[in-house]
């Protein structure tokens, strides 16, 4: 990942001031930072070596990332700025022992941090999602386009203390450029193949002496396709992603201030990207024929939309008790989908039984997200011996959602009365008017005793509640106009899906307890042990064929992890390690509906996670143009359980990988005082793991490059090509045969001027 080091009063490039802050990137409680960073918001000095290292708010308040006892990676949003990173998936991919599939239905996001993933579509994360400090995550909680990001924060590991809600698998904090007292922004302008164009930018303007606001825009559209549908001749891959966001902060006194933020996104993309390459299996008609990316036969559009609006707000009030925070934030979310239920193209062929077949399976989906935030913060001052953090929170969303399965077919020959009576049916899966609502509020607070200059302990302690309530209805839907088979196409799709209405109003609840140890052995080393503990609350299943599969229980993780970070070679060198092993209690994955048709999931608890884990940076200066990073992840991701009654050991957590691994150089030569070429080379290497209980996950082999010229600092003129060898793997598997696979090569050129 591309590095720049800002050293206080002297040029970047300088190198013997390189050597002395090399620290600013690897400085990591848990390990030092797998993936250099720049562009950090706060720097402080330490007054003991007089190197300058990063600040962060990993632990819910700004501290050296050095001294943050937490194993956080922090990824500079300049530096993904001049890389053309905008989406969340490229940012997890620098990331040791996490990965992020591609979601082939285009409306989730499956982060997997250290074997733990959203289990399924169905299902809340496992990752504490943030956003400049609050919560956004539940249900949906879509990460559209990465735009005007100061940094990310990426927290490995149970974050129950300080994060809480869902923080099962980690916490990920995405902190966005806020309004300063400079007038200033950027603009980005960026075109690859399949017709891809980015354009995006952001300008801060201080309005009067305490108000300012600042504004960012953006507008992603790709026209042509990785993907196409020769049925209807369809690009499935077309899209677009654009919106805007707004900020405004207010300085009502010295001690005082406002920050209010509003962002509106509206996006569009394909609902299912998929190919069969050995055919779909077809109900009661066989298996189709073999499928390519570019020769996908369905006859139903594969088109997905959504719409949210954000708003929130932060007070900010310090006095001689310490800091106090009132947080506040509100999403309005609507989704549309339209897919092929059957994954097929059966038109009326001549010859076939019946010679006149026509069938045809359409999903539609509506659903809605309607969720607020608020929660109350008190951090000490923090020249005392004891120092804490402490704070309240409460959060409300309601879920609305409908699948409606709609089947036509032409039932002339079967019925004897013509080739040309067609009929449709719709069944509700759920139906409309089905939801759920979620209350949650916890109560957490953290003290860190600071026994001398290199020895703290930390000690937090979290209690959370949710209650739950479902409203399910799976039922026929009328046809509209109304159709005098209802009642038959009822009955049928009834007999296979189950037709079924349920209520329910389950509560769950859990103390979550941390402890941390950090000890400074000298100016160059540091090592820490820590406890922490996570929890997600149970919930309900969206699709089922019983009333009995809908609900599913809490489950929660521990983590015990020992590590060390330190710098060598005079500042030229960091390198550092970690080893953990984390237990997962009811662990909750998808497994295949006993009725075994229409491909159903359901989602349940089914057993214990055990897993061990290892990583390993470094992080190297080489010249004063030239730096390079390496990262080592591995893990030993079992679970062992019950699954149709029969006891199973030691299987492999899915969708997670036993090694990860990223190498990148990063450079910036100089032609002159104005002209410099830049360029950066990362790799990313993933292996092992499964994709099911019994298919294995490809190996994937992704490089991706940047080479171009910065002139006065201010403006880039790059080319890329990201995935050189245009590898692609399996990122899904369905049960008909048909699999979502990783995007192939991208390339282009992007134009960027900071002003």
């Amino acid at each position: 990942m591309n590095t720049v080091y800002v050293a206080k009063g002297h040029d970047m490039r300088n190198g013997s001031n390189l050597r002395r802050i090399l620290l600013t990137t690897v400085g990591l409680p848990a390990l030092f930072m797998c993936a250099p960073v720049i562009g950090w918001s706060t720097a402080a000095v330490a007054a003991d070596t007089g190197i300058e290292t990063v600040t962060v708010t990993a632990e819910r308040r700004e501290e050296s990332i050095f001294d943050a006892p937490v194993t956080v990676t922090a990824l500079s949003g300049d530096d993904l700025r001049n890389r053309g990173i905008t989406d969340i998936k490229s940012i997890i991919g620098e990331i040791p022992n996490a990965v992020l599939p591609d979601d082939p239905q285009h409306f989730n996001t499956y982060i997997n941090i250290r074997g733990i993933r959203q289990a399924d579509a169905q299902a809340e994360p496992n990752f504490g999602l943030y956003r400049n400090g609050l919560y956004f995550g539940g249900q949906r909680s879509n990460i559209g386009g990465q735009v005007d990001v100061e940094r990310i924060e990426v927290l490995r590991g149970p974050q129950a203390g300080l994060y809480g809600r869902d923080a099962v698998g980690g916490a990920i904090n995405i902190v966005y450029a806020t309004p300063t007292d400079k007038l200033e922004g950027y603009a980005s302008a960026k075109y690859g193949n399949f017709d891809r164009v980015e354009l995006q930018g952001a300008v801060n303007v201080p309005v009067t002496d305490n108000f300012a606001l600042r504004g960012a825009g953006w507008f992603f559209d790709q026209s042509g396709s990785e993907y196409y549908n020769i049925t209807l001749h369809e690009k499935i891959d077309r899209g677009h992603d654009d919106g805007g966001r707004l900020s405004a902060k207010l300085d009502l006194s010295d001690s005082l201030n406002v920050l209010w933020t509003v962002e509106y996104e509206d996006v569009d993309g394909p609902s299912n990207r998929s190919y069969a390459p050995n055919g779909v299996a077809q109900l009661f008609f066989g298996v189709g024929a073999p499928e390519t990316p570019t020769t996908i036969q369905r006859d139903t559009p594969s088109r997905s939309s959504y719409h949210q609006f954000y708003a929130s707000q932060n007070v900010t009030y310090d006095n001689d008790w310490g800091r106090f925070n009132l947080l506040a934030s509100y999403r309005d979310y609507h989704l549309k989908g339209i897919e092929d239920q059957d994954y097929t193209a059966l038109t009326p062929v001549a010859g076939t039984f019946p010679d006149d077949l026509y069938l045809q399976q359409v999903l539609n989906r509506n659903e809605g997200v309607d969720n607020y935030y608020v929660e109350g913060l008190w951090t000490s001052p923090q020249d005392q011996p004891i120092t804490w953090i402490g704070g309240v929170s409460y959060f409300h969303e309601k879920f609305n959602f409908a699948r409606i399965f709609q089947t036509t077919a032409d039932l002339g020959d079967l019925l004897g009365i013509g080739p040309s009576a067609l009929s449709t049916g719709y069944f509700g899966v759920p139906s409309p008017g089905t939801f759920f609502k979620t209350d949650s509020i916890s109560v957490f607070g953290e003290a860190t005793w600071h026994i001398d200059p290199q020895l703290e302990v930390i000690g937090g302690l979290r209690w959370s509640q949710d209650s739950r309530v479902l409203n399910y209805a799976q039922l026929p839907v009328p046809s509209v106009p109304p159709s005098p088979l209802d009642g038959a196409w009822g009955a049928v799709s009834g007999s296979f899906l189950g037709s079924f209405t349920t209520s329910d109003s389950p509560t769950f609840s859990f103390l979550a307890p941390t402890v941390t140890a950090r000890y400074e052995v000298s100016d160059i080393l540091n090592i820490y042990a820590t406890y922490g503990t996570g929890f997600r609350a149970g919930g309900f299943n969206t699709t089922a064929t019983s009333a009995a599969l809908i609900p599913y229980g809490q489950e929660s993780a521990s983590n015990y992890e020992v590590g060390f970070k330190s710098l060598l070679l005079g500042g030229d060198l960091g390198l550092n390690g970690d080893v953990f092993y984390m237990r997962q209690n009811h662990l909750v994955l998808a497994q295949d509906d006993p009725c075994g048709c229409f491909g159903f999931t359901y989602l349940t608890n089914v057993g214990t996670g055990s897993t061990w884990g290892v990583e390993l940076e470094a992080l190297m200066h080489f010249n004063d143009w030239l730096n390079g990073n390496l990262s080592v992840g591995w893990l030993d991701p079992k679970y062992s359980g019950t699954q149709n009654s029969v006891p199973f050991t030691n299987r492999m957590i899915p969708y997670t990988r036993t090694i990860t691994l990223n190498a990148g150089l990063s450079g910036h030569y100089p032609l002159g005082d104005t002209m410099a070429l830049v360029g950066t080379i990362n790799f990313r290497h993933e292996n092992g793991g499964v994709l099911d209980t019994v298919t294995a996950y490809d190996a994937l082999n992704k490089l991706d490059i940047t080479a171009g010229l910065e002139l006065d600092d201010s403006t880039r003129l790059i080319g890329y090509v990201d995935n050189v060898s245009d590898d692609r793997i399996a990122q899904f598997r369905f049960g008909n045969g048909a699999l979502a696979t990783s995007l192939g090569r991208v390339y282009g050129v992007q134009l960027s001027r900071n002003f």
